[in-house]
């Protein structure tokens, strides 16, 4: 293929009776499909009955101008990432932990706050 255009072959070149099979072209990419606008195929692949109605609800929302700020994407994308890093370096509290001591609120057996997962006490 030195010396021609990136992306064509000697087959591409010929007129299109005279073709062979290309073989610089995966067949899954050179075969197509006819686009039936009439009757459209369902697109069901794996996404479930929950996952279409949020991304309806998603798509009402977006058209009702119910967005987030961009500005708040970032500060809160800001506080997922330093969030994942504390929980990567481990520190964190276990759910069994908080859950235990949130349930005990209130009750005559409160329980004291958890402690980070790293063992520390000064976290």
């Amino acid at each position: 293929m030195s010396g021609r255009e990136p992306g064509l072959c000697s087959e591409m070149l010929r007129p299109s009776s005279a073709r062979t099979r290309c073989s610089c072209y995966h067949p899954r990419v050179a075969k197509s499909k006819k686009l039936d606008l009439e009757n459209p195929a369902r697109v069901v692949d794996d996404e479930d009955e929950e996952t279409l109605a949020a991304i309806d609800e998603g798509m009402r929302d977006a058209e009702a101008g119910r967005t987030v700020p961009l500005e708040e994407v970032r500060r809160l994308l800001a506080e997922v990432r330093q969030a994942d890093r504390q929980v990567k370096s481990g520190h964190y509290i276990k759910h069994e932990d908080m859950k235990a001591w949130l349930l005990s609120w209130g009750t005559d057996r409160e329980l004291p706050v958890p402690k980070c997962a790293c063992g520390s006490s000064e976290c």
